[in-house]
């Protein structure tokens, strides 16, 4: 059984790395001890739906045959305005109230902008309790690497793995998944298995079982959804699911929308593909891309898309929907 120092009191997951953030809390989950009990000692809420008293129930409870309760709340702020003080009040003295064998874990999925987090920033709110309670809380800033860090990323995680791989094909596969954390872990689980660990991941080893043009089937797929084609949009979808898992495509609709959002704000201010690059650490050819799809959408309609697949990928996680059922409902709200 896990001792209680293993955990921090409160957690604060911060950043634009979903991946990372969900292998932490399943490296605090592997602690909860016996797998027959652990579920139940478990519990994950969604700041949009969940009431201070649903979390407040989910933290009170006392661990059945295990020394800690482990709870996952995310979107933390979502019913909190930020000029709402007596809401914030609320909401921390709750997290001054919890008892000492609940561990709270809030994921705060971010955007770094203008050297800045947006959702975040060191000015908000929250910081401002955090900064006198340090004992308690501890805050881990997951923040995905840019492109250029990705090939060293592969290469640290391929070695975490126990295996090993060429840096140019670490560079090569870095050019296929860009800096998505979670689809570069799905194609190393896959070149691993291929090699066996007998030997270095090669070139052609990637080129071999990563399709490369699968960010190209992506980039159509985000044109028949601009054009609102259903058919076509199902059409794509289709020849993705012939190659690729549905959990690695839906990876991939959300690294995809959460790019096209941030290049479509960027645009908003007056900048263009350039600034994109720039700020997003992309190669040419792809921010060119974002650029020129973001634009065949509104800002609004960006927001609405990220949010919603969000919503979708809590109910994937929580068995609610499978992933390809999500992505045709997806595809449907988006082209109706």
């Amino acid at each position: 059984m896990p001792q209680t120092t293993d955990f921090p009191h409160i957690l604060i997951l911060h950043g634009d790395d979903a991946f990372a953030m969900q292998e932490r809390i399943g490296l605090l989950y592997a602690q909860l001890g016996d797998p027959a009990t652990a579920d139940l000692n478990f519990s994950r809420l969604d700041g949009h739906q969940s009431t201070l008293d649903d979390i407040r129930t989910a933290t009170a409870s006392i661990p059945f045959l295990a020394e800690r309760r482990l709870v996952v709340l995310t979107n933390p702020f979502a019913r909190i305005n930020k000029n709402d003080g007596e809401a914030q009040g609320r909401f921390i003295r709750l997290l001054e109230s919890l008892p000492p064998f609940t561990t709270l874990v809030l994921t705060v999925e971010d955007t770094f902008e203008k050297k800045e987090w947006k959702c975040f920033p060191t000015s908000h709110w929250l910081r401002k309790w955090i900064e006198k309670n340090k004992e308690q809380v501890k805050i881990e800033v997951q923040k995905l690497p840019d492109q250029k860090s990705m090939p060293g990323w592969i290469t640290k995680r391929i070695k975490e793995k126990n295996g090993t791989i060429h840096a140019d094909a670490a560079v090569l596969l870095a050019t296929y998944v860009d800096n998505d954390t979670r689809l570069a872990d799905q194609e190393i689980e896959k070149l691993l298995s291929y090699t066996n660990f007998e030997r270095p991941i090669q070139t052609q080893d990637v080129e071999l079982l990563t399709a490369n043009a699968t960010q190209a089937n992506i980039f159509d797929l985000t044109d028949s959804l601009a054009k609102r084609n259903r058919h076509e949009s199902l059409h794509h979808l289709c020849n993705l699911l012939e190659r690729m898992q549905p959990l690695e495509i839906f990876a991939m609709f959300i690294y995809q929308f959460r790019n096209l959002l941030l290049a479509r704000e960027i645009i908003d201010e007056g900048s263009a593909e350039q600034k994109i690059q720039q700020e997003m650490g992309l190669h040419a050819f792809v921010a060119q891309k974002l650029c020129r799809y973001a634009r065949l959408f509104t800002t609004a309609e960006l927001k609405w898309i990220y949010r919603r697949l969000l919503e979708l990928d809590e109910q994937i996680k929580t068995g609610q929907i499978s992933a390809e059922l999500a992505m045709e409902t997806l595809i449907a709200q988006i082209t109706h």
